[in-house]
C-alpha cells in the first residue's frame, strides 16, 4: 500500500485517485493504521466471516464448507441461521467502528483524515519502538517526475514500460 501511495504522489495522481485496502482489518486500531499509512478507505472481510460464523476450514472452493457460510448444499446451509448472523455481523460492524473512534479520540484527533504515520507506533525490538514515518520512507509529491526519481524507486520507475514487462 505505501509503494502505491508513494508511487500514486510521485506523480501528482493521489489527490485524484483513492487507494481502498483489506487484508487483517479486524480490529479499529487496525483501521487507524492503514489510513494514518496513506488508505482512504478500509474494506473488512476476514471479521465479518468470523462474525458470520466461519470456522476457516478452509473448504470455500469444495461446496463443502461445514459452517455453511460458503456452499450451496442445502444441508450445509441450514446450519446458517441468518437472522441471527445478520444481528452479529452488525454487531461486529457496529463493534468495530465504535473501536475505531476511541482510537482516533485517543490520538487527539477529530477526523480519520487527520491521521498520519507519526500517530501510530509500532514496537520494533524489545526496547524500541518506532512510529510509521521513522519505518516507512514517504517520497515528495512530484518527485517520478523529475530527471533521478528518489530510491528505491528509481529502478522500477525506469524499467517501467506500458509495453513490456521485462525491465
Amino acid at each position: 500500500m505505501i509503494f502505491v501511495h508513494n508511487a500514486l504522489v510521485g506523480i501528482n495522481l493521489r489527490d485524484q485517485i483513492r487507494l481502498i485496502v483489506s487484508g487483517k482489518v479486524t480490529t479499529g486500531f487496525s483501521i487507524a493504521s492503514k489510513l494514518a499509512l496513506g488508505a482512504d478507505i478500509c474494506n473488512s472481510a476476514r471479521g465479518m466471516m468470523f462474525a458470520l460464523g466461519c470456522i476457516q476450514a478452509l473448504r470455500c472452493n469444495s461446496n463443502t464448507c461445514p459452517a455453511g457460510v460458503a456452499t450451496q448444499d442445502l444441508e450445509l446451509v441450514g446450519g446458517l441461521n441468518v437472522p441471527d448472523k445478520a444481528q452479529r455481523v452488525a454487531n461486529f460492524h457496529r463493534g468495530t467502528v465504535h473501536s475505531f473512534l476511541e482510537v482516533l479520540a485517543a490520538a487527539g484527533l477529530a477526523l480519520p483524515s487527520d491521521l498520519r504515520p507519526w500517530h501510530i507506533h509500532r514496537r520494533i525490538t524489545s526496547s524500541e519502538v518506532k512510529n510509521y514515518s521513522e519505518i516507512y520512507k514517504y517520497i515528495e509529491t512530484g518527485s517520478l517526475l523529475k530527471p533521478e526519481p528518489p530510491a528505491p524507486y528509481a529502478r522500477p520507475w525506469i524499467c517501467a514500460d506500458s509495453t513490456s514487462f521485462t525491465g
